[in-house]
C-alpha cells in the first residue's frame, strides 16, 4: 500500500502497490499498472500514517471498559424497575436503601469516565409486600 498527502488540502490518499508513481519537477503523477492515468491531485506527497501512542491506546480502553461498565449498570436501573413497580402497586414505600440503590446507578451511567474495576453496588433485599 502506497500512502500519499495533498499538501493543499491534508486529505490521505492510498494506493495498490500497482500504481506507478512519477515525480517530475516535483509533481507526482499516478497510473495504473496498465499506463491509465488517475485523476488525483498533483499535489500529493509521500506520507506515514502515524502510529497511536501507548498512551492513546490506553485511554481508549479504558472507554470502552467505561462504556461496558455503564451498560451493566444502565441493565441493572432497569432490572430494579421492576421493584419499584412492585412497590407503588403494592403501596410500599420504597426503602431508601433501593432509592440509595438506584441513585449510585444514576451516577455511574451520567459519569464522563470512572474506575470499571469496582464491584456495582449491591442491591438490597426486595421490600417487604412486593
Amino acid at each position: 500500500m502506497q500512502t500519499f498527502m495533498d499538501t493543499v488540502t491534508q486529505q490521505v490518499y492510498q494506493f495498490d502497490d500497482d500504481v506507478v508513481v512519477t515525480n517530475k519537477d516535483g509533481m507526482n503523477s499516478f497510473e495504473t499498472a496498465l499506463g491509465v492515468p488517475l485523476g488525483v491531485p498533483t499535489t500529493l506527497q509521500p506520507y506515514t500514517i502515524p502510529q497511536p501512542m501507548a498512551a492513546q491506546i490506553g485511554a481508549q480502553q479504558a472507554s470502552v471498559a467505561w462504556a461496558a461498565y455503564q451498560v451493566s449498570a444502565r441493565a441493572a436501573l432497569v432490572e430494579s424497575d421492576k421493584t419499584i413497580l412492585r412497590c407503588y402497586e403494592n403501596a410500599v414505600a420504597v426503602p431508601t436503601t433501593w432509592a440509595a440503590y438506584r441513585k449510585t446507578l444514576r451516577t455511574i451511567i451520567s459519569a464522563a469516565s470512572g474506575d470499571p474495576t469496582v464491584a456495582l453496588p449491591m442491591k438490597s433485599a426486595y421490600p417487604a409486600g412486593t
